[in-house]
C-alpha cells in the first residue's frame, strides 16, 4: 500500500533529524580526558582536558603544569584528533593522535623544546558533594599554601608558585598525585568538610584549612 504524502513527510523529517544529531566526525570526544605525557629526558606529567565538540571542531580547556583553564582548540575526524594550546613557557603545545573508544594516544610537540608521546582516557568524574568537601585553601607553611579546586569534575591541588596536579581518588578521603603514585594526600574530614590536608612526600606534612 502506498502511504499518503502527508505520512511520508514526517517520516523523512525524523530521519533528517537523526542524521543531524550525529557528529559529522563520527567521533564525539565531549568530556573530561586525563592525558599522560612522556617527553623522555624532558620529563613527564599529566594534563586534564575538558572538550566540547561541534561537528569536527573541538574547543575546551587544559589544566596542568602549564596553567589552569588554558584555552584549547582543534579538530577530530575519522578517529584522528589534533589540538593545541599556547603557553608562556614553551609557546605552542600540539597534540596529534588517534581515538579508540574512550582512550586516546599519539604524539605531542612542546614548541621547539621537546617532543614525545601521550596517552590517556576519559576521567571518571568526582561527585559534586565530594568536591565541596575538599575544595579550599590549606597552609603548609607561612606564606606557602595549597589550593584544592575542581575543574571538569576532577580535583586538583596547586601549591604557591607551582603547577596544578590532579588528585586521583583512592577512597576513604585518600588520593594520589597524578604525577607520581608515591605522592599521597589524605584529608581529615569533620561534619562533611575537610579541615586538614596531609601530604605524604618525603615524610608527612599537615596543612590546616585557612579558608
Amino acid at each position: 500500500m502506498r502511504l499518503p504524502r502527508t505520512d511520508v513527510v514526517p517520516l523523512l523529517a525524523i530521519i533528517a533529524l537523526a542524521i543531524v544529531a550525529v557528529p559529522v566526525s563520527g567521533q564525539d570526544v565531549t568530556g573530561t580526558w586525563a592525558l599522560f605525557v612522556d617527553l623522555g629526558a624532558g620529563g613527564s606529567g599529566e594534563g586534564l582536558f575538558v572538550f566540547e565538540q561541534e561537528g569536527t571542531a573541538i574547543t575546551g580547556t587544559y589544566t596542568g603544569a602549564y596553567g589552569t583553564g588554558v584555552e584549547v582548540s582543534g579538530t577530530v575526524e575519522d578517529g584522528q584528533i589534533m589540538f593545541s594550546f599556547r603557553t608562556g613557557q614553551v609557546g605552542l603545545i600540539s597534540y596529534d593522535g588517534a581515538i579508540e573508544g574512550d582512550t586516546m594516544t599519539g604524539t605531542v610537540v612542546y614548541g621547539a623544546s621537546a617532543s614525545g608521546t601521550f596517552g590517556g582516557s576519559l576521567a571518571e568524574p568526582i561527585s559534586a558533594e565530594e568536591i565541596a568537601t575538599y575544595e579550599g585553601v590549606y597552609e603548609l607553611a607561612p606564606g606557602f599554601e595549597v589550593t584544592v579546586f575542581s575543574r571538569g569534575g576532577q580535583l586538583f591541588a596547586q601549591a604557591t608558585g607551582q603547577g596544578a596536579f590532579r588528585l586521583k581518588a583512592q577512597g576513604d578521603h585518600a588520593f594520589i598525585a597524578s604525577f607520581d603514585d608515591n605522592v599521597r594526600v589524605e584529608f581529615v574530614v569533620e561534619d562533611g568538610t575537610a579541615t586538614t590536608f596531609i601530604l605524604f612526600q618525603n615524610g608527612r606534612r599537615e596543612a590546616p584549612r585557612v579558608r
